[in-house]
């Protein structure tokens, strides 16, 4: 399974519009003004561009800036959920932790008062 991280995503909306205009990575980095290895790290999600550059890339581009943020929802709703979820999972192993801590405690009590 191949995960998309928010990035990753990003990436691929930029790399498609970028093809959807006939260019090559070197076209569009020349137009941004970026250097063809952070292009290339944008569209493969290796690196986040800052927000000037969102608004750079979508104008040039020529595509609404929301058009470069399409399914990211999903993604960070996904994200949210493996969180939520992680969260629970490490309440829940340090409520036992205390536990085990708890009774270890008490029978070290027990143990030095007799």
């Amino acid at each position: 399974m191949q995960t998309h991280t928010p990035r990753k995503l990003f990436g691929e909306r930029v790399r498609y519009y970028r093809r959807l205009q006939g260019w090559v990575l070197d076209d569009l980095a020349m137009k941004t003004g970026l250097t063809r290895a952070s292009m290339s790290r944008i569209e493969s999600g290796l690196q986040n561009p800052s927000l000037d550059s969102i608004l750079r890339l979508a104008d040039i581009l020529q595509v609404p800036v929301s058009s470069l943020f399409e399914g990211l929802d999903v993604v960070s709703d996904s994200y949210l959920a493996l969180a939520h979820t992680s969260s629970e999972h490490c309440a829940k192993k340090a409520q036992k932790a205390t536990l085990l801590l708890t009774e270890i405690l008490h029978d070290l009590k027990l143990l030095s008062t007799h």
